[in-house]
């Protein structure tokens, strides 16, 4: 479910880019036309969420998820809960379940290397395409919005995937990681556009299934009372760090030492999100033997 939820984010990336390139046909390439038209569209759908959505369940008199499903969160020292609420300042909160937990900073640095990742493929799409493989720009433009929605089917995939595996989901991340370190070379060496292609659809998924499932285990590795905490702690080290390194340093990078400096950037961080993965999936088996109470 947290995985349908979480492709939104890619329908809605390749919907921008659809809404831009139409807008800007629509209005004979004028800039703040297409500002406008993606405003406005923004404004509807924030309207409709507005009247049609609700932010926890006891708003509309349901019981709460950990209730319903009976689920709970293991902490490292072997204690359970499914408390949503706590006497606890926030300043408590944030030091003793987020600043002082080291698996909550494993999964917001593998995340930080991720959105490197990410954003140092997607941001550099066009540029890349078209100065390094020879593209034509109309087509690497597309390319963007086309790397984003095919993420779509499999994030839900892998989202399945690591339920069928009883959450044990970086064993998912890290096979997801391992797929984008061999997509990379093909991206980045390979001279046919029709491999480059496909090679880029396929890293949708394999980037954006882990970002996903890290976006998970991080909240499940707090209590409910702590989950707006851990979630605002990994999204400022992925676009503090994360989308400013591959955007800020890459274009510097590739600016003085070519596109080799970028492919390095990438492998890099992709090899710092695999080894991080490996001693998160260590702890899901801990967690696991615990929860069973071995």
């Amino acid at each position: 479910v947290y995985a349908v939820w979480s492709s939104a984010h890619n329908a809605g990336a390749f919907a921008c880019v659809a809404v831009v390139q139409i807008a800007t046909l629509m209005f004979t390439h004028s800039i703040a036309a297409v500002f406008y038209t993606a405003s406005v569209v923004s404004i509807v759908i924030a309207i409709f969420i507005v009247l049609a959505g609700a932010d926890r369940p006891a708003t509309v008199g349901l019981p709460s998820i950990g209730e319903y499903t009976g689920d709970e969160v293991v902490l490292d020292d072997g204690q359970a809960t499914r408390a949503e609420l706590t006497d606890l300042s926030l300043w408590q909160i944030f030091v003793r379940y987020i600043l002082t937990n080291k698996v909550v900073w494993a999964i917001t640095l593998t995340s930080m290397s991720l959105y490197l990742v990410r954003y140092g493929i997607m941001s550099w799409i066009p540029s890349y395409l078209t100065q390094f493989k020879g593209f034509d720009p109309g087509t690497a433009k597309w390319l963007v919005g086309i790397f984003e929605l095919a993420a779509v089917p499999g994030v839900i995939l892998m989202g399945a995937i690591s339920d069928l595996l009883k959450d044990r989901r970086a064993i998912v991340c890290i096979g997801c990681v391992i797929g984008l370190l061999i997509c990379l070379t093909t991206y980045f060496f390979s001279t046919s556009h029709l491999a480059i292609i496909i090679v880029l659809l396929i890293m949708g998924s394999l980037i954006y299934a882990p970002l996903t499932l890290v976006g998970l285990m991080v909240n499940e590795s707090v209590p409910k009372f702590a989950v707006g905490s851990s979630t605002g702690f990994m999204g400022f080290f992925q676009y503090i760090f994360g989308e400013t390194l591959a955007t800020a340093l890459i274009g510097i990078l590739v600016a003085k030492f070519g596109w080799i400096a970028s492919n390095t950037v990438l492998y890099t961080a992709a090899g710092l999100a695999l080894l991080l993965l490996c001693y998160i999936a260590i702890h899901e088996h801990h967690v696991a033997k615990i929860a069973a109470g071995e």
